[in-house]
């Protein structure tokens, strides 16, 4: 986690204090979603996974799972295909999950890549915990 807290803060500073170099970060956050997430995205701390001496907002490092899952949603936004369920309507993806698995922080990390970089627009709904856990 330390290593991965001074390679963003080098960056960071790099950036702030060369403009071209600032391009070149910029470039390749919009060329590479993985880029963005490893680099530039934080989230809370799980306590399930972390414990101990950790900050309570920590660098967003995806497991293979969820890069896999980053990749898809990604290509499914870009090719208009669904990542998962294959019907014909394209209006919702559905993934089945678990709790704590990362992948509201995910998707919304998609749509600020794709709002930032891409000039996209998304609608999201939410829903009611007791509405979605309940069959």
């Amino acid at each position: 986690m330390k290593e991965v807290l001074a390679k963003r803060i080098k960056i960071l500073e790099t950036a702030e204090t060369t403009p071209f170099l600032r391009d070149i970060e910029l470039e390749a956050c919009r060329r590479d979603v993985l880029y963005f997430f490893d680099n530039y995205l934080y989230t809370d701390r799980n306590t399930n996974l972390f414990t101990g001496d950790e900050a309570s907002k920590i660098p967003f490092i995806p497991f293979d799972f969820q890069r896999e899952l980053i990749t898809e949603i990604r290509k499914s936004i870009i090719s208009g295909t669904k990542p998962i369920d294959k019907r014909e309507d394209l209006t919702n993806v559905f993934i089945e999950k678990s709790r704590q698995m990362g992948v509201s922080w995910i998707v919304m990390g998609i749509f600020l890549y794709g709002f930032l970089f891409h000039n996209h627009k998304y609608l999201v709904i939410s829903q009611k915990e007791e509405d979605v856990d309940k069959i």
